[in-house]
C-alpha cells in the first residue's frame, strides 16, 4: 500500500506548484501521462512518486526552467533512495503506519490528548494495561508486540537529536487510574522526569477551564526541519484516526492548539498538580 513521506510529500509539492502555475488541472496532468487523476492525486498527496519517464513529461508539461527541473529531479532521486521503514510495523494498526511514518521525519510534535497519556510519554506498564483492556488498538496486535513497538517509538524522545515535544493533557489524562494506582504513580513520576528534558514541554488542562477547542478528541501536530515541508496534523476519535494535511485545516487546528495550550496550567503550575495527584495516589 503506498504511503506518505516527507521526500515523497516534497516531490508531490513541487509538482503540484508547478501545475498550477501553469494553470493546468490534474486531469490535464493526468490525460498527458495516460494515468487515471486518482494517480496525480496520489503523487500530489506524496503517496507514491511517478517514474522518472513520467517527471521528465511532467516538469516539460508544466514549462519548467532548467534550474526547476534539477531540483525536481534531485528531489525525486531523494524520493527515490528514501528509506523511511517503521520498527516493528506489524504491531500497530495499517491505518496509524501512515502517521507513524511521518512522526518518525518529524522535528518537533504538538499534542493534546483528552483521555490517555500520549503514546510517545506512556510508561510500559502503562502501555500494556490499556492494550490489554482494547482502549490503544481494539485488540488487534498482541499487547506485546504493541509495547515494544511504542518504546521504540519512544526512543525518538531521548536520542541525541530528540524530537521536540509540547504536550496538554486534560486533567482527566492524569486523574484517570489506568492499571492501578501504583502504574499511574510510575506515570506520573515518569512524566514528572520528562519535564526536566529540554525539548519536553507538558501542561495539564485543568478542568476548571472549561471547554477547549479540541475537547471531543486529541490531535498530533507534525513539524518538520525543512521550511519547506508543511506541518502535518493527525486526529483521534472514537472508531478511528485520520490524517489532516490541507493548509487551511491545519492552519485552523494549530489555531486550536494555540488556544487550549493558552487555557492551560503553566509547566511549573502542572508539575504543582502532577505531585498533588502522586500523593493522593499513595506514593
Amino acid at each position: 500500500m503506498p504511503y506518505q513521506t516527507t521526500r515523497k510529500r516534497r516531490v508531490g509539492s513541487l509538482l503540484r506548484q508547478f501545475r498550477e502555475r501553469s494553470g493546468l488541472s490534474a486531469e490535464d496532468a493526468a490525460r498527458r501521462i495516460r494515468k487515471a487523476q486518482s494517480t496525480v492525486s496520489r503523487v500530489e498527496a506524496g503517496q507514491t512518486l511517478p517514474s522518472m519517464a513520467e517527471m521528465e513529461v511532467l516538469l516539460a508539461y508544466y514549462n519548467a526552467s532548467d534550474a526547476e527541473r534539477e531540483q525536481a529531479l534531485q528531489k525525486w532521486e531523494d524520493a527515490k533512495q528514501d528509506s523511511t521503514r517503521l520498527p516493528m510495523a506489524g504491531a500497530v494498526p495499517k491505518k496509524f503506519q501512515a502517521y507513524l511514518r511521518m512522526e518518525t521525519e518529524a522535528a518537533a510534535i504538538d499534542l493534546i490528548t483528552t483521555t490517555l497519556v500520549p503514546g510517545l510519554l506512556q510508561t510500559p506498564e502503562y502501555a500494556l494495561a490499556i492494550t490489554e483492556n482494547g482502549a490503544a488498538i481494539g485488540g488487534v496486535v498482541e499487547p506485546a508486540k504493541f509495547v515494544a513497538s511504542r518504546l521504540e517509538r519512544q526512543k525518538r524522545v531521548t536520542a541525541p537529536d530528540p524530537l521536540v515535544v509540547h504536550a496538554v493533557l486534560d486533567e482527566a489524562v492524569v486523574r484517570r487510574v489506568v492499571g492501578g494506582a501504583g502504574v499511574m504513580v510510575e506515570q506520573i513520576s515518569h512524566l514528572l522526569a520528562l519535564m526536566e528534558r529540554d525539548n519536553i514541554t507538558i501542561q495539564v488542562l485543568p478542568f476548571g477551564a472549561g471547554e477547549y477547542p479540541t475537547i471531543a478528541g486529541a490531535i498530533s501536530i507534525l513539524h518538520f526541519a525543512d521550511p519547506l515541508d508543511a506541518p502535518f496534523v493527525g486526529l483521534e476519535y472514537v472508531g478511528g484516526d485520520s490524517i489532516v494535511d490541507d493548509p487551511s485545516d491545519v492552519r485552523r487546528l494549530q489555531s486550536a492548539f494555540a488556544e487550549t495550550a493558552r487555557q492551560a496550567l503553566s509547566p511549573n503550575a502542572t508539575v504543582n498538580l502532577l505531585c498533588a495527584v502522586r500523593r493522593e495516589l499513595g506514593e
